[in-house]
């Protein structure tokens, strides 16, 4: 029988596709409108961002698959 995963963890998964949505719209709006310190800043937002649910869905995965 596996385990279901946790609110918490499905709530990541499903907020991540959104999320990358908005933030390659947002750094094609920020690279026109602001030139290359729009764009660096909306890419720097989004590896922020990256980073982020690459921490908490690692932590819940491994925390989930120790005995």
């Amino acid at each position: 029988m596996t385990a279901q995963p946790s609110n918490e963890e499905q709530l990541l998964r499903g907020a991540l596709v959104p999320t990358f949505i908005v933030g390659i719209i947002a750094i094609g709006i920020f690279g026109f409108a602001k030139g290359l310190p729009g764009l660096s800043g909306a890419l720097l937002a989004q590896a922020v961002v990256l980073i982020y649910f690459l921490v908490h869905i690692s932590q819940r995965f491994h925390a989930t698959s120790i005995p």
